[in-house]
């Protein structure tokens, strides 16, 4: 538990705005301390990063290198499991199921309802816990999975594995020696593979909630700063620091 709440902790405070706000206080306690030179250099390095994290060269390129070139589910394919990794939502009965969950989840799920309604032998299976919510984020996945007409029967919910890893190893006696679709987003797919592989299990891989996409030429002022950019930036941050996190916990 607390290794799962230092890579948390690690995780957010090592994001781009996080670092940024960090990097600013820094140069308001240099000026505090009449350090000006020193303050106006790391205050002007702090808006070129604040430009360069904002804006589509960077971001852009920093999602196509996460998420690789995995090609999308094939259809032809027969598959005993649809497998839909968690994650975010909020449970809040005002609104309906589609606004309770994040929007990394609604992709997950809609492809993965997608996929099972092409493979009607096969069982889709949600994964994710709750963390402060009084329902995990498997089981809202699932009533979001009804919802969409996908009978109760072919459902299955592991409401307890907290990240990546716990999902994969508390699936592995359910998928080893079965053929299972492997549903995540783009980004995340890499690592998530890694991951059931290290369990000798082999996903294929639908991936979905894509960042990077063929848009043609930009105009102009789509180059201006965006929070659009910016969270292309951070997911992008996220899962560099989620593999290196991998690497050194192997």
């Amino acid at each position: 538990m607390l290794g799962f709440t230092l890579k948390k902790w690690l995780g957010a405070l090592l994001q781009p705005l996080p670092v940024l706000v960090i990097i600013l206080l820094f140069t308001l306690w240099l000026m505090l301390k009449g350090r000006h030179k020193a303050a106006i250099w790391l205050q002007s390095l702090s808006v070129l990063l604040l430009i360069a994290v904002t804006t589509p060269p960077l971001a852009d390129y920093l999602v196509k290198q996460v998420e690789g070139n995995i090609a999308q589910f094939d259809e032809s394919l027969t598959v005993d499991f649809v497998v839909v990794l968690g994650c975010g939502h909020v449970n809040d009965r005002r609104i309906p199921i589609t606004a309770q969950i994040d929007s990394c989840s609604l992709h997950r799920v809609t492809e993965g309802v997608r996929i099972a309604r092409q493979q009607p032998g096969a069982r889709i299976v949600f994964s994710g816990y709750g963390g402060s919510q009084p329902m995990s984020n498997a089981e809202t996945n699932k009533e979001l999975a009804m919802a969409l007409g996908i009978s109760e029967h072919r459902i299955t919910v592991f409401s307890n594995p907290k990240d990546t890893r716990e999902e994969a190893q508390l699936m592995t006696p359910v998928l080893t020696n079965k053929k299972f679709a492997l549903v995540t987003s783009a980004s995340h797919m890499p690592r998530a593979i890694e991951f059931f592989r290290q369990q000798k299990l082999t996903p294929i891989p639908a991936p979905t909630g894509h960042l990077h996409r063929e848009e043609g030429e930009k105009l102009l002022r789509e180059y201006l700063p965006d929070a659009h950019y910016l969270h292309k930036t951070e997911t992008a941050t996220y899962e560099f620091l989620g593999r290196l996190w991998q690497k050194l916990t192997e």
